[in-house]
């Protein structure tokens, strides 16, 4: 049964992005320390080859470390204000086009409830009934 998404919730919606963006943020702060402790570690091994200080070699090191707390929070921040804005927009313009069309299925305790059946459909069933019985004749006298 096709359902339609009429309005997102903007404040759950930007929660979610804030979220979903500071894991991502994570993860990028991980790989960002990892490429920042392998070239830490190359710019270490050209320094000791030969037998100079590179300027700004110690920063990157702790430009890795860095990054794990801040891009979190920097994406997370992000998220949510990108997130609350796309909702924002999509109930503004779902008002004029309708919204989403979604196929939903609802399960468990709390399924909706199946429609009362209406006289067409009552009368296709006694019909189904009376062809099985074989009361066919019956029915079409009727």
């Amino acid at each position: 049964m096709m359902q339609t998404v009429k309005k997102i919730g903007v404040l759950s919606m930007g929660i979610f992005m804030a979220i979903y963006m500071a894991l991502f943020g994570l993860l990028s702060g991980i790989f960002s320390m990892v490429i920042s402790a392998i070239l830490n570690s190359m710019v270490a091994q050209l320094s000791s080859q030969f037998g100079t200080e590179i300027p700004g070699a110690s920063v990157l090191g702790g430009v890795g470390w860095l990054t794990v707390i801040i891009f979190p929070i920097l994406f997370g921040v992000i998220g949510f204000i990108f997130g609350t804005a796309s909702a924002l927009f999509y109930n503004l313009v779902a008002k004029y086009i309708g919204g989403v069309k979604m196929d939903l299925e609802t399960e468990g305790a709390g399924a909706a409830q199946p429609q009362q059946p209406t006289q067409a459909t009552q009368q296709q069933q006694q019909y189904a009934q009376y062809q099985q019985s074989g009361q066919y004749s019956q029915y079409q006298q009727r």
